[in-house]
Parts: structure tokens; C-alpha cells; sequence
């Protein structure tokens, strides 16, 4: 056999596996992980996509809640599937950017251990206290923090996740202090605040959702510079007396480093179309969320610029987690 002949026959058999995967990906179930609890904001929003992935794939798609540990319970798991895109993990900030800082020991790597495919959502906080609050604005709830230090605590998921660093930065900016109460998961939290346990959580409206749903919690203040047009009706921090300080928390789609091109681009130009749906979107902003999309590259370069601001408040914080 002639060299040149061998050599497109070498060609062609390298290319095959690849445009088969193009073409068939996906051929059997996809699951999508996630480290938050069923009925959460983030888990919600993961069942829209994956129910339209699964229609326009003709495959199932399904989600996995495996809460806990910080998330790292579910990024570990999914760092150890086959890198094929049948395996993914729907992420948060506090996944690929803070735990890194936080935890002296991370059983994974955001960046060596995962493959950023497309940035879902990004949400805006709001400060959200109990219905029967005495503080009808953040400036109230300043001044009385002011006058009596201790007094009021305020809710989170935990020492290193983003609803406690981004109440950092607000209580920082406000020159308050007040004690933290460190919760489970959402319902928890949400169920403490709407007891009155915690007298302020930082939150998206969609996890707090059962709380406002059933009028034991009112939102006092959205965390941006503009009002949101989902809330037209609630005022920015600064509007209602408090800092001009804004909270924005992202989640996207990964999976374990070393997908095949073909499979990222099936699944982020799924997702983009997913996020395109008039119907997602309606529910998205019901609950405050901002579609994204973009590349993966965008998305990869996204991450790089949240774990080095997110780096800098948990070494300001000075958070060790074992």
C-alpha cells in the first residue's frame, strides 16, 4: 500500500470516532448533577432545560440532587465519570470559584478537574427579612444595627457560600456587623427566616419563593444598581437607604475535564436554544434569573474573573474550612 494511502487511511480512522460522536451524541441518557436539593432555585430551572433538552435530543435527560458539603459531595462525583458529556454538573460560583480559596483540602480542581461547557443563569439577590420585620427599609434596619450591635442576625447556607459572602460585602459596605447563622440547605434557611429565627437572609427570589408565596417573608431590597423588571415594585439597597452595592450570583454547566469538542457543542448550543424558549424565560424572570448563554469560552474566561473576586473576599474573611 502506497505511504500516501496509509496515511488518509490513519486520517480517516482518527476522524471517524469523532464525527460519529457529532453525529449521534447524545445516544443514550444524559444526567445533570447538581449540589442543591430538589424544590431549590437552581434545581428548578435545571428540570426546564433538561425536559427541553430531552424533547429536541429525543433522549432523557435527567437531574440528580446530591446536596451537601458545600457542593463538593456532587463535584466529586461527577469528577469521576467517563469525560463523554453524559455526565455533567450544573454549577455555582461557590463550586468553581470560591471552595478553591476556602477548603485547605478540595478533592478536586475547578480548573484541572472540569470542562466549562455554558453559563445558565445569572441571578440577582435580594435582601429579604421576615413579613412581620419591624425595618420597612435598609436604611431602618442600618441604623438600628448601628444602635445595638448583636442584636440581629442574619441566615446563610454556610461559612463559605456565596449568600454569606455576598451579605459580607453588604454588611461591609454598610459598616454593620451582625452574627452569622449558618444553615443546611434552603429549606432551613428558609424556614428560620420565616420563623424569625434570622431577622435577614440574602437570597434569589426563587429560593425564598415558599416563604414569599405563603407571606412569612417580604423582599426589603434588590441588590443591584437598577430595579429589577420582574420586582418592579421593590427598591434597590441604595434607593432604601443602604450602600450602592449589588449581588450577583451565576450558575452554569460543566462536566469532567477532557469532553469531546463535539459533545460541548452539542450541549451548549442545546442549552443556548433551551435558553431561547419564551416559556423559559417567562419563568426565569419570575423568579428574578437573567438567561446567559455564550461560549465556553466565555464561560471559562467568566469563571477566571469570579475565583480571583471571590479569592479576595475569602482571604479578607479569613475562611479555612477542612
Amino acid at each position: 500500500m502506497p505511504p500516501r494511502t496509509r496515511r488518509l487511511l490513519a486520517a480517516l480512522a482518527f476522524a471517524l470516532p469523532a464525527l460519529a460522536l457529532a453525529q449521534s451524541f447524545p445516544s443514550k441518557p444524559v444526567k445533570i448533577t447538581l449540589g442543591l436539593p430538589a424544590g431549590s432555585g437552581p434545581d428548578a430551572i435545571a428540570r426546564l432545560i433538561a425536559d427541553r433538552l430531552s424533547k429536541d435530543w429525543d433522549r432523557a435527560v435527567i437531574v440528580e440532587n446530591r446536596p451537601g458539603g458545600s457542593g463538593v459531595i456532587a463535584m466529586e462525583a461527577v469528577k469521576r465519570a467517563p469525560a463523554d458529556g453524559y455526565e455533567l454538573i450544573l454549577a455555582d460560583g461557590g463550586d468553581l470559584a470560591i471552595n478553591r480559596h476556602a477548603f485547605r483540602k478540595l478533592p478536586y480542581d475547578p480548573t484541572k478537574d472540569f470542562e466549562p461547557v455554558v453559563l445558565v443563569f445569572r441571578a440577582t439577590f435580594f435582601l429579604i427579612v421576615p413579613a412581620n420585620s419591624p425595618f420597612q427599609s435598609v436604611g431602618e434596619l442600618i441604623a438600628y444595627a448601628k444602635a445595638n450591635p448583636g442584636k440581629l442576625s442574619y441566615g446563610s447556607f454556610g461559612v463559605a457560600h456565596t449568600t454569606r459572602l455576598t451579605m459580607e460585602s453588604f454588611l461591609d459596605a454598610a459598616g454593620i456587623e451582625l452574627t452569622h447563622v449558618p444553615f443546611r440547605d434552603a429549606g432551613q434557611l428558609i424556614a428560620a427566616a420565616s420563623n424569625g429565627d434570622v431577622q435577614l437572609i440574602m437570597n434569589s427570589a426563587a429560593t425564598a419563593r415558599p416563604g414569599l408565596e405563603t407571606g412569612r417573608l417580604r423582599l426589603l431590597a434588590v441588590a443591584s444598581r437598577t430595579r429589577l423588571p420582574s420586582h418592579p415594585n421593590v427598591p434597590t439597597i441604595a434607593e432604601s437607604g443602604g450602600p450602592d452595592t449589588e449581588a450577583i450570583v451565576w450558575v452554569g454547566l460543566a462536566g469532567p475535564r477532557g469532553l469531546p469538542k463535539e459533545a460541548v457543542a452539542k450541549i451548549n448550543a442545546g442549552v443556548r436554544k433551551a435558553l431561547e424558549d419564551k416559556a423559559i424565560q417567562e419563568r426565569l424572570a419570575i423568579a428574578g434569573l437573567v438567561p446567559a448563554g455564550g461560549t465556553p469560552e466565555d464561560f471559562a474566561a467568566f469563571i477566571r474573573a469570579e475565583d480571583e473576586r471571590y479569592g479576595k473576599l475569602v482571604k479578607a474573611l479569613k475562611i479555612q474550612l477542612d
